[in-house]
């Protein structure tokens, strides 16, 4: 690799990333408003999608590449699923479908899985450092444009085993560090996707 992946992924997602935050979604969202209707279907794509990721790198934990950056403690799934128990009721797997772009997210984040899966740690690189870092923000935003309770409606953001932002900053390190030992040829041209599946569903 001529860069750490890190810079590699931030200069080859930059030009997506800025459009996912000019959604209208995301600049009313930046503001203080946030409607539950859309927000739960967000949690709802997101299930799918982390379920997706973390089914493929628990499977591959023990692979020389992907196993260095296995951390079970940044899974989101089973946070994900109290926050819909929250949104949607006891009921909610019945009442959530991933929307048309989330589920071709879904759909390649398996495909590389099964061709490519030393490409899932950029995918898993992006949305847990994202998760780590900007999620926090938005996080508050979420809890106090909705007047959420004060243990309820954002796990999706919540690090048991990272609560601090000294604890998380410490956690990012070593997450980069092990990444700097990895060595990839080419980084997924579909984690555009990761973006456009932001941008097509906060419209």
């Amino acid at each position: 690799m001529s860069s750490h992946l890190d810079v590699r992924l931030r200069e080859g997602t930059k030009h997506s990333h800025t459009m996912t935050e000019n959604t209208a979604f995301m600049k009313c969202f930046l503001k203080g408003v946030v409607e539950k209707s859309y927000f739960r279907k967000l949690l709802a794509d997101l299930y799918f999608v982390y379920s997706a990721l973390e089914e493929q790198l628990e499977w591959y934990q023990h692979h020389p590449i992907i196993g260095m950056i296995y951390f079970p403690e940044l899974h989101r799934q089973a946070s994900l699923e109290k926050d819909l128990a929250f949104y949607y009721g006891e009921n909610w797997r019945s009442q959530i479908v991933p929307s048309p772009a989330g589920q071709i997210y879904v759909n390649r984040i398996h495909e590389v899985a099964n061709t490519q899966p030393e490409l899932l740690i950029a995918h898993a690189y992006t949305r847990y450092m994202g998760d780590l870092s900007g999620g926090q923000a938005l996080r508050k935003i979420a809890r106090s444009a909705m007047n959420l309770p004060s243990d309820r409606g954002t796990a999706m953001h919540e690090f048991e085993q990272i609560p601090t932002p000294e604890a998380r900053r410490e956690f990012k390190e070593e997450f980069r560090s092990q990444n700097s030992g990895v060595r990839i040829k080419t980084l997924d041209d579909s984690l555009t996707l990761r973006y456009q599946w932001g941008i097509q569903t906060r419209h």
